[in-house]
């Protein structure tokens, strides 16, 4: 992209005010990401591209779209020339399951958090949610020999009298400042008995650390996944929760809490 076009572009953008996503590129230090993923192309932009997919929800093909499309997007990416293509966003996501940088990732960013006064205070909230996968024709787990499009790692749980296919996400949840602190992702396996019972209890005190999980399935669209393996759900939910962690940075800069 010439510079002509992108003064132009950044001038149109400047006229739309501010949005929240327009708020989020400074809410961080991306150096340090940077240097996280030094060996995986154009990094920060690569990443950043990422969270665009988490926060609108949008697949491969669609953010490739939507980057030449929406200016807030190239404005967040920092007009970026080339703008990758759906096999290099994939491929990234690919190296990034490979390599373990999304758990340095994630550290860094529970480093930042601290770095900012947002240390865990009064403790946190621990809570788990189900993500569904494509179990395909099969109600049994998908194995070695599963199908690129259908779980190979997801199992089958029950909630009450609903079944589910595919993983849990489990998150602590900072209780003073509703960031989400430590994520896992699992297959889903049945509560027992004693679970079940604990999580009746302790309900109530629970209940903040269900916001998370609203935003991250009703306002990312990310309750459902269409990767096969537990290890690229958690890369993936690992990019959902670094959002919602963005997201949540912007309500708490906004309400002058930093």
């Amino acid at each position: 992209m010439d510079s002509f076009a992108t003064w132009i572009l950044r001038g149109l953008y400047e006229k739309q005010g501010k949005s929240r996503l327009s708020q989020i590129s400074d809410l961080i230090d991306w150096v340090p990401i940077r240097h996280t993923l030094d060996e995986m192309y154009d990094n920060i932009l690569m990443f950043k591209i990422l969270i665009l997919q988490q926060w609108f929800g949008l697949n491969d093909l669609e953010v490739e779209r939507q980057m030449a499309d929406r200016i807030s997007f190239m404005s967040f990416l920092g007009f970026p020339d080339p703008i990758p293509d759906s096999r290099t966003v994939w491929l990234f996501k690919k190296r990034m399951e490979e390599t373990g940088k999304d758990e340095m990732v994630w550290a860094e960013l529970q480093r930042q958090l601290d770095a900012m006064g947002l240390q865990v205070r009064r403790g946190t909230i621990q809570d788990a949610t189900f993500i569904e996968a494509d179990h395909g024709s099969s109600k049994k787990p998908r194995g070695e020999g599963a199908k690129i499009r259908r779980s190979r790692d997801g199992t089958w749980a029950k909630k009450g009298k609903k079944s589910y296919f595919g993983y849990k996400l489990h998150q602590k949840t900072d209780i003073d400042y509703g960031l989400i602190r430590e994520i896992e992702t699992t297959t889903a396996k049945p509560l027992g008995e004693l679970d079940k019972e604990r999580n009746r209890l302790i309900s109530i005190l629970r209940s903040p650390g269900e916001r998370p999980h609203a935003v991250i399935k009703r306002v990312f669209g990310a309750g459902r996944v269409l990767v096969t393996t537990v290890r690229r759900v958690q890369v993936k939910m690992m990019v959902t929760a670094f959002a919602f962690n963005l997201y949540q940075l912007c309500t708490l800069k906004n309400a002058n809490v930093i």
